[in-house]
């Protein structure tokens, strides 16, 4: 348990703690660097403060065993790499107040099933969701379709995306959404 009044978790700060089994940080903690639990193979548990505003590139990268994160609205940037092979992770949370995905944040969490995408997110970048093999649904709450860059659902099992009822068509009439127009659903959030 990261102590209430620490503001930052610097770059690497646990990386490669072998035996760090669940972590919480308080709402004091605005930011967590890069790589600060990469890779702690036996992380299950991450509970994240609700004043977080950034979480650092590869920052829970290789921890293999997390099997869920809910990133609150207060984050606005969520890392590249940041849950890369995250592989028993089954569902994923970004927050309302997040405007970015970074590249490959959740490559290859091959158990991933179900994500929700915050409503203020207007990015996702390059292989941010590739190779994960067993992702059925999405919930993509933003109003105007958030740009893909190349690969972003490549090798997944998408068969839902729900998005804002009133924007549906343009969802489907989006560049890089329209070839996933045959599982866009509109759903009231």
């Amino acid at each position: 348990t990261i102590p209430e009044g620490v503001t930052a978790i610097g770059n690497f700060a646990f990386s490669d703690c072998d035996n760090i089994e669940s972590i919480t940080i308080p709402d004091s903690v605005l930011t967590i660097g890069d790589g600060v639990f990469f890779p702690c193979g036996k992380l299950t548990t991450v509970t994240l403060g609700n004043g977080l505003t950034a979480i650092g590139n590869s920052a829970f990268r290789d921890c293999e065993n997390l099997i869920g994160v809910t990133i609150p609205d207060s984050v606005t940037t969520v890392g590249e790499e940041a849950f890369y092979y995250c592989s028993s992770l089954k569902e994923a949370i970004v927050g309302d107040g997040a405007t970015s995905i970074g590249s490959s944040a959740f490559r290859y969490c091959e158990n991933l099933k179900r994500v929700t995408i915050g409503a203020s997110v207007s990015s996702i970048g390059y292989y941010a969701f590739l190779s994960c093999a067993k992702l059925e649904t999405l919930y993509c709450k933003p109003v105007t379709p958030p740009t893909l860059e190349r690969s972003v659902f490549v090798d997944t099992n998408l068969t839902n995306i729900y998005v804002p009822t009133a924007a549906v068509n343009t969802y489907k009439e989006a560049s890089e959404w329209k070839e996933y127009a045959d599982v866009i659903i509109g759903n009231t959030f």
